[in-house]
Protein backbone atom coordinates (compact mmCIF):
# COMPACT_ATOMS: atom_id res chain seq x y z
CA UNK A 1 0.00 0.00 0.00
CA UNK A 2 1.07 3.59 -0.55
CA UNK A 3 1.62 6.07 2.25
CA UNK A 4 -1.60 7.87 1.26
CA UNK A 5 -3.55 4.63 1.46
CA UNK A 6 -2.19 4.05 4.94
CA UNK A 7 -3.72 7.36 6.07
CA UNK A 8 -7.13 5.77 5.53
CA UNK A 9 -6.17 2.49 7.16
CA UNK A 10 -8.57 0.88 9.61
CA UNK A 11 -5.53 0.31 11.81
CA UNK A 12 -5.17 3.45 13.96
CA UNK A 13 -1.45 3.00 14.54
CA UNK A 14 -0.80 2.72 10.81
CA UNK A 15 -2.99 5.73 10.03
CA UNK A 16 -1.37 7.88 12.73
CA UNK A 17 2.14 6.90 11.62
CA UNK A 18 1.38 7.89 8.01
CA UNK A 19 -0.21 11.18 9.10
CA UNK A 20 2.78 12.00 11.31
CA UNK A 21 5.13 11.47 8.37
CA UNK A 22 3.09 13.89 6.27
CA UNK A 23 2.99 16.37 9.16
CA UNK A 24 6.79 16.24 9.27
CA UNK A 25 6.97 16.95 5.54
CA UNK A 26 4.66 19.96 5.88
CA UNK A 27 6.79 21.25 8.76
CA UNK A 28 9.82 21.49 6.47
CA UNK A 29 8.25 24.57 4.80
CA UNK A 30 9.89 23.60 1.53
CA UNK A 31 8.36 24.90 -1.69
CA UNK A 32 9.07 21.75 -3.71
CA UNK A 33 7.64 19.51 -1.00
CA UNK A 34 4.47 21.62 -0.75
CA UNK A 35 4.21 21.71 -4.53
CA UNK A 36 4.18 17.92 -4.56
CA UNK A 37 1.71 17.65 -1.67
CA UNK A 38 -0.76 20.44 -2.49
CA UNK A 39 0.02 21.36 -6.10
CA UNK A 40 -1.83 18.46 -7.76
CA UNK A 41 -5.14 19.39 -6.12
CA UNK A 42 -4.76 23.03 -7.21
CA UNK A 43 -4.07 22.03 -10.81
CA UNK A 44 -7.38 20.32 -11.43
CA UNK A 45 -9.12 22.39 -14.15
CA UNK A 46 -12.18 23.20 -12.04
CA UNK A 47 -10.03 24.22 -9.08
CA UNK A 48 -7.55 26.20 -11.16
CA UNK A 49 -10.39 28.08 -12.87
CA UNK A 50 -12.03 28.99 -9.56
CA UNK A 51 -8.70 30.14 -8.11
CA UNK A 52 -7.83 32.23 -11.16
CA UNK A 53 -11.20 33.99 -11.01
CA UNK A 54 -10.74 34.85 -7.34
CA UNK A 55 -7.16 36.03 -7.80
CA UNK A 56 -8.48 38.76 -10.11
CA UNK A 57 -10.18 40.36 -7.10
CA UNK A 58 -7.86 42.63 -5.08
CA UNK A 59 -9.41 41.76 -1.74
CA UNK A 60 -10.00 38.04 -2.37
CA UNK A 61 -7.28 36.75 -0.04
CA UNK A 62 -8.19 38.97 2.90
CA UNK A 63 -11.91 38.34 2.33
CA UNK A 64 -11.23 34.61 2.47
CA UNK A 65 -9.71 34.93 5.93
CA UNK A 66 -12.82 36.79 7.09
CA UNK A 67 -15.13 34.16 5.61
CA UNK A 68 -13.38 31.20 7.19
CA UNK A 69 -13.08 32.96 10.54
CA UNK A 70 -16.81 33.72 10.45
CA UNK A 71 -17.62 30.07 9.80
CA UNK A 72 -15.36 28.95 12.62
CA UNK A 73 -16.82 31.52 15.02
CA UNK A 74 -20.39 30.31 14.59
CA UNK A 75 -21.49 27.63 17.03
CA UNK A 76 -22.65 24.29 15.62
CA UNK A 77 -25.05 23.96 18.53
CA UNK A 78 -26.18 25.92 21.56
CA UNK A 79 -24.67 23.07 23.58
CA UNK A 80 -21.22 23.91 22.26
CA UNK A 81 -21.24 26.84 24.67
CA UNK A 82 -21.24 24.26 27.47
CA UNK A 83 -17.65 23.35 26.63
CA UNK A 84 -15.85 26.49 25.46
CA UNK A 85 -12.38 25.90 23.98
CA UNK A 86 -9.12 26.43 25.80
CA UNK A 87 -8.03 30.01 26.33
CA UNK A 88 -7.82 31.95 23.07
CA UNK A 89 -4.81 33.76 24.55
CA UNK A 90 -2.90 30.48 24.69
CA UNK A 91 -3.89 29.60 21.13
CA UNK A 92 -3.13 33.10 19.87
CA UNK A 93 0.42 33.29 21.23
CA UNK A 94 1.21 29.90 19.72
CA UNK A 95 -0.49 30.80 16.43
CA UNK A 96 1.44 34.06 16.00
CA UNK A 97 4.70 32.19 16.51
CA UNK A 98 3.81 29.36 14.11
CA UNK A 99 2.44 31.62 11.38
CA UNK A 100 5.46 33.96 11.66
CA UNK A 101 7.87 31.03 11.30
CA UNK A 102 5.95 29.73 8.30
CA UNK A 103 5.86 33.13 6.59
CA UNK A 104 9.56 33.71 7.25
CA UNK A 105 10.48 30.30 5.78
CA UNK A 106 8.23 30.82 2.76
CA UNK A 107 9.08 34.47 2.08
CA UNK A 108 11.16 33.65 -1.01
CA UNK A 109 8.24 31.74 -2.52
CA UNK A 110 6.51 35.04 -3.20
CA UNK A 111 9.51 36.60 -4.96
CA UNK A 112 10.95 33.78 -7.07
CA UNK A 113 9.63 31.98 -10.11
CA UNK A 114 7.58 28.96 -9.17
CA UNK A 115 8.97 25.49 -9.67
CA UNK A 116 7.44 23.52 -12.55
CA UNK A 117 4.10 22.28 -11.21
CA UNK A 118 3.42 18.56 -10.81
CA UNK A 119 0.80 17.00 -13.08
CA UNK A 120 -2.85 17.11 -12.05
CA UNK A 121 -3.69 13.88 -10.23
CA UNK A 122 -5.57 11.00 -11.80
CA UNK A 123 -5.84 9.38 -8.35
CA UNK A 124 -6.75 11.02 -5.03
CA UNK A 125 -4.12 13.57 -4.03
CA UNK A 126 -2.72 14.29 -0.57
CA UNK A 127 -5.26 17.10 -0.14
CA UNK A 128 -8.14 14.82 -1.21
CA UNK A 129 -7.10 12.19 1.32
CA UNK A 130 -6.67 14.71 4.16
CA UNK A 131 -10.07 16.33 3.55
CA UNK A 132 -11.79 12.94 3.21
CA UNK A 133 -10.21 11.78 6.47
CA UNK A 134 -11.29 15.01 8.18
CA UNK A 135 -14.80 14.46 6.82
CA UNK A 136 -14.84 11.14 8.70
CA UNK A 137 -13.99 12.97 11.94
CA UNK A 138 -16.56 11.20 14.11
CA UNK A 139 -15.42 7.77 12.90
CA UNK A 140 -11.76 8.50 13.60
CA UNK A 141 -9.96 7.84 16.84
CA UNK A 142 -8.92 10.69 19.10
CA UNK A 143 -5.25 10.30 18.18
CA UNK A 144 -5.98 10.32 14.44
CA UNK A 145 -8.06 13.49 14.77
CA UNK A 146 -5.40 15.29 16.78
CA UNK A 147 -2.67 14.61 14.21
CA UNK A 148 -5.05 15.27 11.31
CA UNK A 149 -6.27 18.60 12.65
CA UNK A 150 -2.66 19.66 13.17
CA UNK A 151 -1.94 19.03 9.48
CA UNK A 152 -4.99 21.03 8.41
CA UNK A 153 -3.99 23.94 10.65
CA UNK A 154 -0.54 23.93 9.03
CA UNK A 155 -1.94 23.80 5.50
CA UNK A 156 -4.14 26.86 6.02
CA UNK A 157 -1.16 28.78 7.42
CA UNK A 158 0.97 28.90 4.25
CA UNK A 159 1.10 32.30 2.49
CA UNK A 160 1.04 31.08 -1.12
CA UNK A 161 -2.05 32.86 -2.57
CA UNK A 162 -3.44 29.86 -4.46
CA UNK A 163 -3.06 27.51 -1.53
CA UNK A 164 -4.45 30.17 0.78
CA UNK A 165 -7.57 30.65 -1.34
CA UNK A 166 -8.15 26.94 -1.87
CA UNK A 167 -8.37 26.32 1.86
CA UNK A 168 -9.98 29.55 3.06
CA UNK A 169 -12.17 31.02 0.29
CA UNK A 170 -15.90 30.41 0.47
CA UNK A 171 -16.19 31.71 -3.10
CA UNK A 172 -13.72 29.11 -4.40
CA UNK A 173 -15.47 26.39 -2.43
CA UNK A 174 -18.85 27.38 -3.87
CA UNK A 175 -17.45 27.30 -7.41
CA UNK A 176 -16.24 23.70 -7.14
CA UNK A 177 -18.34 20.86 -8.58
CA UNK A 178 -20.74 19.08 -6.26
CA UNK A 179 -19.01 16.20 -4.55
CA UNK A 180 -15.56 17.78 -4.57
CA UNK A 181 -14.36 18.36 -1.03
CA UNK A 182 -13.12 21.69 0.29
CA UNK A 183 -12.36 22.77 3.84
CA UNK A 184 -15.53 24.88 3.94
CA UNK A 185 -17.64 21.94 2.79
CA UNK A 186 -16.08 19.56 5.28
CA UNK A 187 -16.58 22.01 8.16
CA UNK A 188 -20.21 22.52 7.14
CA UNK A 189 -20.76 18.73 7.06
CA UNK A 190 -19.15 18.29 10.48
CA UNK A 191 -21.23 21.11 11.97
CA UNK A 192 -24.45 19.46 10.80
CA UNK A 193 -23.28 16.03 11.93
CA UNK A 194 -22.28 17.41 15.33
CA UNK A 195 -25.73 18.91 15.84
CA UNK A 196 -27.42 15.64 14.90
CA UNK A 197 -25.17 13.60 17.15
CA UNK A 198 -25.62 15.97 20.09
CA UNK A 199 -29.38 15.60 19.83
CA UNK A 200 -28.99 11.86 20.45
CA UNK A 201 -26.86 12.18 23.61
CA UNK A 202 -28.78 12.13 26.88
CA UNK A 203 -27.63 14.80 29.33
CA UNK A 204 -25.22 16.01 26.67
CA UNK A 205 -24.14 19.20 28.46
CA UNK A 206 -22.89 17.33 31.54
CA UNK A 207 -21.11 14.72 29.44
CA UNK A 208 -19.43 17.38 27.31
CA UNK A 209 -18.15 19.16 30.41
CA UNK A 210 -16.91 15.88 31.92
CA UNK A 211 -15.13 14.91 28.71
CA UNK A 212 -13.50 18.32 28.41
CA UNK A 213 -12.30 18.06 32.01
CA UNK A 214 -10.48 14.87 31.09
CA UNK A 215 -13.07 12.21 31.75
CA UNK A 216 -13.57 11.18 28.14
CA UNK A 217 -15.20 7.87 29.06
CA UNK A 218 -18.97 8.26 29.15
CA UNK A 219 -19.65 5.22 31.31
CA UNK A 220 -16.92 3.64 33.37
CA UNK A 221 -13.78 2.22 31.82
CA UNK A 222 -13.45 1.57 28.13
CA UNK A 223 -13.62 -2.20 28.68
CA UNK A 224 -17.05 -1.84 30.33
CA UNK A 225 -18.73 -0.06 27.43
CA UNK A 226 -21.21 -1.83 25.21
CA UNK A 227 -21.54 -0.88 21.53
CA UNK A 228 -24.04 1.94 22.15
CA UNK A 229 -22.01 3.40 25.00
CA UNK A 230 -18.86 3.23 22.91
CA UNK A 231 -20.54 5.15 20.07
CA UNK A 232 -21.74 7.77 22.56
CA UNK A 233 -18.28 8.01 24.13
CA UNK A 234 -16.70 8.57 20.72
CA UNK A 235 -19.38 11.14 19.84
CA UNK A 236 -18.81 13.18 23.00
CA UNK A 237 -15.05 12.88 22.69
CA UNK A 238 -15.24 13.95 19.04
CA UNK A 239 -17.43 16.95 19.84
CA UNK A 240 -14.97 18.21 22.45
CA UNK A 241 -12.06 17.82 20.04
CA UNK A 242 -14.06 19.53 17.27
CA UNK A 243 -14.60 22.57 19.51
CA UNK A 244 -10.84 22.79 20.04
CA UNK A 245 -10.05 22.25 16.35
CA UNK A 246 -12.39 25.06 15.33
CA UNK A 247 -10.87 27.35 17.95
CA UNK A 248 -7.34 26.59 16.76
CA UNK A 249 -8.22 27.23 13.12
CA UNK A 250 -10.02 30.46 14.01
CA UNK A 251 -7.04 31.80 15.92
CA UNK A 252 -4.74 30.76 13.06
CA UNK A 253 -6.82 32.98 10.78
CA UNK A 254 -6.51 35.88 13.21
CA UNK A 255 -2.74 35.37 13.43
CA UNK A 256 -2.51 35.06 9.65
CA UNK A 257 -4.31 38.39 9.23
CA UNK A 258 -1.76 40.05 11.53
CA UNK A 259 1.19 38.45 9.76
CA UNK A 260 -0.21 39.36 6.33
CA UNK A 261 -0.32 42.98 7.45
CA UNK A 262 3.26 42.76 8.74
CA UNK A 263 4.52 41.15 5.53
CA UNK A 264 2.26 43.37 3.39
CA UNK A 265 0.70 40.38 1.67
CA UNK A 266 -2.61 40.05 -0.14
CA UNK A 267 -3.10 43.76 -0.68
CA UNK A 268 -3.06 43.17 -4.45
CA UNK A 269 -4.18 40.22 -6.54
CA UNK A 270 -1.35 37.74 -6.72
CA UNK A 271 -0.63 35.08 -9.29
CA UNK A 272 2.02 32.41 -9.59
Amino acid sequence: TTLLERVDSMNDEESVAALQLFASLVDIHDEKVMSMLVGPALLRPEVSSALSAELEKPSACSDAIDALEERLSSSFSSLASECPPSSDDEYHKDAIRLVSVCFRCCELWLHEDASPPPPAPSAPSFVDVVLAKLSAFFRNSLHVNLVLSGIVAKLVTFPDPRQHLFFTSQAVSSALPAGMLSLHRVLEKLDKEAGTRLAGVEDAAAKLRAAQAGGCHVTGGREELDADDERERRTVEGLVVLVEVRAELRVRMQAKRQCCAAWRLYSMPAAR
